[in-house]
């Protein structure tokens, strides 16, 4: 890809003489419009470069997918690591695409309801964490980010003097038919 800066003039000196501020501040002007110009050119380009990473993958995935569903099936022998392993593919990586793929066709794969399972909360809250905690530092802090967090979930809490206890919450009530209904199956 070819650089799209074409300007690459040193910052003026921070001392500055009265009789060339005119100058400077137009020299600065000057620079600036230029460098926003390439920003915003560099910022449309990263966007339409990630939506093409993103087709690419989409595709790759679906293609994956398809060639694990020949390739790793009992009496194949192992050929689906093998043929991963001819072409400098990780098994992780090309696992997860296939996985995305399944996903994107099959919500419900891995969950017999569609909910989230309990490894994708904890990678979840990891993933999060390891964002947050570079913000949230004293004990302090974190006890008030998680007490805000509780507290905008809706989850159930008893709060106490020296802390807050979280309650398990209740799982909703299935629909019940009185005893004295019939249930008829629909075909």
């Amino acid at each position: 890809m070819e650089s799209i800066i074409t300007n690459t003039a040193a910052i003026p000196d921070a001392t500055i003489s009265p009789a060339t501020d005119a100058d400077t501040e137009q020299q600065l002007t000057d620079a600036i419009t230029e460098l926003w110009s390439i920003h915003v050119q560099a910022q449309s380009i990263v966007r339409k470069k990630k939506d093409e990473l993103k087709l690419v993958r989409t595709n790759l995935a679906a293609h994956l997918h398809a060639m694990k569903q020949l390739l790793a099936r009992p009496g194949r022998a192992g050929q689906w690591s093998s043929f991963l392993t001819q072409h400098n593919i990780s098994r992780t990586s090309a696992d997860r695409l296939v996985l995305s793929h399944e996903k994107s066709i099959n919500p419900d794969v891995n969950s017999t309801n569609g909910a989230t399972t309990d490894d994708e909360i904890a990678k979840l809250a990891e993933s999060v964490w390891a964002r947050l905690e570079k913000r949230v530092k004293s004990p302090r802090e974190k006890y008030l980010f998680f007490a805000s967090m509780i507290t905008e979930s809706g989850i159930p809490t008893e709060e106490y003097d020296d802390g807050v206890l979280i309650l398990i919450p209740e799982p909703a009530p299935e629909p019940s038919v009185p005893a004295n209904t019939q249930v008829i199956e629909a075909l």
